[in-house]
Parts: C-alpha cells; sequence; structure tokens
C-alpha cells in the first residue's frame, strides 16, 4: 500500500490542531457559561417564590396570632359579663326573698334573671313612683340592636311591663368589639302578683 504525501508542514499542521482545539475550548467554556446562566437564573427564580412563599406563610401566622389574641381578650370579657350575671342572680333571689309584697321590682328581676336573652348584660335598673304610677328604667349594654329589639320583646311579653320605651341605643367602639349602650324605660302592671302599695 503506497502512503500518500504530507506536503504541509509540521508547523502548520500544528497550528491548525491547535486552533481547532482552541475553538472547541472556546465552544465549551461558552455553552458552560450558557448552561451555568440558566441554571443560576431557574435558581433565582425558585428562591424568589420560596421567599413569597414564606412571607404569605408569616402573614397568614401573623393575622392568626392576631385572631387567637381577640379571641382570648373577648373570652375573658365574657367571662367577666358572666360572673357579673350570677352576681345580679343573687342579689335579685336576696331581694325577692325580702318581700314581693313591698317590692314588686323583685319579680321583675327574678323574671329578667331567669329570661335574659342572649347578648345582653344589665348595668343598672331603678324604679319611681310618679302619680301612683310606678316607673322602670333599665339601663344596660348589648352585643347588637338586634338583641336590644329582641330584650324589647321579651320586656312587652313578660306581663309584668307596659309602654316600654327606647330611651336612647349608642354605638360604642371598643379595642376588640363593638357594643350598643342604651336605656329602657316602662311602667310596671299592677297585677294580683305585683301589688307595690
Amino acid at each position: 500500500m503506497i502512503k500518500g504525501i504530507n506536503l504541509i508542514p509540521d508547523e502548520i499542521q500544528f497550528e491548525w490542531r491547535f486552533n481547532r482545539i482552541r475553538f472547541i475550548v472556546k465552544i465549551s467554556a461558552v455553552i458552560y457559561i450558557a448552561v451555568f446562566f440558566l441554571l443560576y437564573l431557574n435558581q433565582t427564580k425558585n428562591v424568589g417564590a420560596k421567599l413569597k412563599e414564606i412571607g404569605s406563610i408569616n402573614a397568614q401566622k401573623q393575622q392568626l396570632t392576631a385572631a387567637n389574641a381577640q379571641f382570648f381578650d373577648l373570652h375573658g370579657k365574657f367571662d367577666e359579663l358572666k360572673k357579673t350575671e350570677q352576681d345580679m342572680k343573687k342579689r335579685v333571689e336576696i331581694a325577692a326573698s325580702l318581700d314581693e309584697k313591698k317590692l314588686s321590682w323583685s319579680a321583675v328581676l327574678k323574671r329578667l334573671s331567669v329570661e335574659m336573652p342572649t347578648g345582653i348584660w344589665l348595668k343598672n335598673f331603678t324604679t319611681s313612683d310618679e302619680a301612683g304610677v310606678r316607673k322602670i328604667r333599665i339601663m344596660g349594654s348589648a352585643m347588637s340592636n338586634k338583641a336590644i329589639s329582641d330584650f324589647i320583646f321579651h320586656l312587652e311579653n313578660m306581663g309584668f311591663l307596659h309602654d316600654v320605651l327606647l330611651g336612647y341605643s349608642q354605638k360604642k367602639d371598643l379595642a376588640k368589639a363593638v357594643i350598643y349602650d342604651f336605656e329602657i324605660t316602662s311602667n310596671l302592671t299592677r297585677t294580683e302578683e305585683l301589688a307595690y302599695e
């Protein structure tokens, strides 16, 4: 077999090989940098998404913490109201035990303490005599205007009172809740059970 004669000098062949290798290295470097840059962009995007997710979770956690604190605050207020209601019941029982014939309003208070609508608590209860008519003034607070309406309806249907009138209803914004202060006036109905001479 006859070998071909290579007329290209070794220096030129070396330079060609060197240029070829250098081109391959450059292409490889460009590909490597491009792949690395794409990976970097992908990781940056993932990290940004994770940071947003963490921020959302932290915001939800803060909302839950605030709601939890508000719940415990309201729970404490309801406990206080329950204690006040129990204290009122004890006072009513004592008043009723004195003399229901002379203290006609004691029967009314006793009935109120047993049948008090939800969302109402009393602050003051006074009576007065005007022209032989026993008048009653009730002051308290409610969780809503509907609770006040239910309370007035309850008073009108007790059988002891007539001419039940709402004096005022005033909204009061507290730190964690809204309540409505009110005043109700009424006349005591004279019955066999309620002789208030």
